[in-house]
């Protein structure tokens, strides 16, 4: 049922589920894939459905379908799980004290405040590349992903 928020509560596993159905457009596939029985499949994605309050999948004896709603919660979905799984594996990484990934850093200049993040980066484990920005509009960057943080030098900010 929707929480008071208007959201809903569908958990990580149900989107796993629902990514797995949509990927192999079977009831009987998905369940043998996901180590369920189909029954169980089936009451799950009712049990979503009636959270979500529409039908994300057009089923028939055929096989499954996503409907216009349900390709669009896809693609957020295939986000959420995507992004879930890389925190998990960064915090994992992290609890063992290992390097957790690389922190890619839009530079324009050093600053004391670059040169302060980076030392309180690194007892995290953490990596990180300098990428000179140069004239290239950083929000842009930020945007396409080409960095994940954008420092400006002190004289810069002046």
């Amino acid at each position: 049922m929707s929480n008071a928020k208007g959201g809903c509560n569908v958990d990580i596993a149900q989107m796993r589920m629902m990514l797995v159905l949509a990927e192999c457009k079977s009831m009987t596939t998905t369940a043998k894939k996901l180590h369920v029985t189909q029954p169980a499949l089936t009451y799950q994605l009712k049990v979503i459905e009636n959270e979500l309050g529409f039908k994300v999948f057009n089923r028939t004896r055929t096989g499954t379908s996503l409907t216009a709603e349900g390709a669009y919660l896809h693609e957020s979905i295939r986000h959420i799980v995507t992004e879930y799984d890389e925190a998990v594996r960064l915090t994992r990484a992290m609890s063992k004290g290992s390097a957790a990934g690389t922190i890619r850093v839009g530079i324009n200049g050093y600053s004391r405040d670059t040169v302060s993040f980076f030392l309180n980066v690194a007892q995290f484990s953490l990596s990180f590349s300098l990428i000179p920005c140069g004239t290239t509009d950083p929000i842009k960057l930020l945007q396409e992903r080409v960095i994940d943080f954008w420092s400006a030098s002190d004289s810069a900010l002046s």
